[in-house]
C-alpha cells in the first residue's frame, strides 16, 4: 500500500498555490480542523471555506490529506486487528572500570503482537456495521456477545477479517 507522505507529490495546477497547498495539507494531515487552519491564516472558517471552494488546488490538498489520514488509520486498525511484528531496541550503558568511557550495547528484538479482538470488531463494524454490531444474531436467532466468543471462534472471525480485507483490496 502506497501513501503520499509529502505534499510535494500533490497534483498542483497553479504553481503559485503550491506553498499554501503544502501548508494546508500538512496541517490537515496532522489533524487540524477547518477552524484551526483558518485561524492560522488569520481568517474565519467561512472565508477559508470560500477560498477552498474557489481554489481547486487548495481544496484538493485539504481533501487529499483527509483521505490519507483515514487510510492510515484504517490500515493501523487492521494491523492491530490481525496482529503484527515490531522491532524493539533494548540498550544498556556500561561503565568501564578506571575509564571515563561508556560502552553501549544494543539488542534488537522482533516481537509478534497478538491480534486485538476489539480492533477486529471495530474494523469489521466500520466495513459493515449492520453485520458486525456488538450483538449479532446467530443462525438459531439467539443473541450472543462478540466479546464472549471462544478462542476458536475468534480465530475464525480473524480469518474472515483477512478474507474481507483481501476482497476489498482487489
Amino acid at each position: 500500500m502506497e501513501f503520499i507522505v509529502d505534499s510535494n507529490d500533490l497534483d498542483i495546477e497553479n504553481e503559485d498555490n503550491r506553498p499554501l497547498a503544502h501548508k494546508i495539507f500538512k496541517m490537515r494531515i496532522a489533524g487540524y480542523g477547518l477552524d484551526t487552519i483558518a485561524k492560522h491564516f488569520n481568517t474565519t472558517a467561512s472565508k477559508f471555506q470560500k477560498l477552498l471552494d474557489l481554489e481547486k488546488d487548495l481544496s484538493n490538498a485539504f481533501n487529499r490529506a483527509d483521505e490519507i489520514a483515514v487510510t492510515n488509520v484504517t490500515y493501523a486498525l487492521y494491523q492491530s486487528a490481525i496482529g503484527y511484528k515490531t522491532l524493539e531496541i533494548h540498550s544498556n550503558k556500561l561503565m568501564e572500570e578506571g575509564t571515563d568511557g561508556v560502552i553501549t550495547s544494543a539488542k534488537i528484538i522482533e516481537k509478534q503482537l497478538a491480534p486485538d479482538i476489539g480492533a477486529a470488531r471495530d474494523y469489521l463494524k466500520a466495513k459493515n456495521s449492520q453485520l458486525w454490531d456488538k450483538k449479532t444474531e446467530s443462525e438459531d436467532n439467539t443473541m450472543f456477545d462478540i466479546d464472549k466468543l471462544s478462542v476458536r471462534d475468534r480465530a475464525k472471525m480473524l480469518k474472515n477479517l483477512k478474507q474481507i480485507n483481501a476482497i476489498s483490496e482487489d
